[in-house]
């Protein structure tokens, strides 16, 4: 496969998984089976460019024709990712990178107005964010899929109600991996496919080989639900209970996000999972940040 081929490749497999969430707003038929063709041709690597391209014309057409292109147009709206970039668009209300983009006071994810964000590290850290943070360290036997659903669950309730960052120390195993994870939940992909969708946005994910068959497990058990597996079912009570009540959590104007342009303080929460089951830490901490 040539690299302009994949390229080609991934921009129209997130094309479709963009589109998917769109139309699963909407119930027409047209649509929806439009955007299954597309999947369907980013499955076949003898696909052609052609026939990626032919794909995704007929589904814009049919997007189109149900009053949708408006708000396709608008959730494309990726930038190419650059080499230096301390964080890169993934998926609509969804950014990720490295520890970097937490110096100079955030200033990264205010500007792109952030307010939840996911923290895959060794060493705990405030933020004036709705933060979730999963104590565990880079190593193949680490036992990230532990938190997949947790991962899941808030990353997906973050991207409804506001800007998601996702995080580890530069960026490309541990943030690759919780990403995947998500893609792999949320669209029913494969975890090949998946990693498609996440290096559109930032080349250089590439998770570790233990993290991968763990991935692979996730996605077995994923794709082995009939409709898209309950994550609440997969969270012990009182962590989904925890993670229902920060989600909910909205300040009361637009410029009132954490850590934003707001009047006044905002609050802020904060979750640690340590790595271990038996023994989790669990934290709700309040904090405030000052304009």
């Amino acid at each position: 496969m040539s690299a302009w081929y994949a390229r080609r490749r991934s921009l129209v497999l997130r094309f479709a998984v963009v589109a998917e969430e769109v139309v699963d707003e909407t119930a027409n038929v047209e649509a929806v089976a439009a955007v299954r063709a597309v999947r369907e041709a980013t499955r076949y690597l003898e696909s052609s460019s052609d026939d990626l391209e032919s794909a995704r014309a007929a589904a814009a057409a049919a997007l189109k024709a149900a009053g949708l292109e408006t708000t396709m147009r608008a959730r494309l709206r990726f930038a190419t990712p650059g080499k230096h970039e301390l964080v890169h668009h993934i998926l609509p209300n969804l950014w990720a990178g490295g520890w970097s983009a937490l110096n100079d006071g955030c200033r990264s994810l205010k500007l792109r107005r952030v307010r939840y964000v996911l923290s895959i590290t060794t060493a705990t850290r405030r933020l004036p964010f709705v933060h979730l943070q999963i104590e565990c360290p880079d190593e193949p036997t680490a036992p990230l899929h532990q938190h997949f659903a947790a991962i899941c669950w808030f990353l997906d309730a973050a991207r409804k109600r506001g800007r998601a960052y996702a995080h580890c120390g530069a960026g490309v195993s541990r943030t690759g991996a919780c990403l995947v994870a998500y893609v792999v939940w949320r669209f029913r992909l494969t975890v090949d496919e998946a990693l498609v969708v996440v290096r559109a946005g930032r080349p250089k994910i590439r998770p570790n080989g233990g993290f991968m068959r763990q991935l692979a497990a996730w996605e077995a058990r994923v794709r082995a639900s009939p409709k898209r597996l309950s994550l609440e079912d997969e969270l012990p009570r009182d962590t989904a209970d925890q993670l229902a009540f920060w989600a909910a959590f909205q300040d009361d104007d637009d410029d009132g996000f954490c850590g934003g342009k707001g009047e006044g303080d905002h609050q802020a929460r904060q979750l640690v999972l340590a790595p271990d089951n038996k023994n989790r830490r669990r934290r709700d901490q309040k904090c405030c940040s000052k304009k």
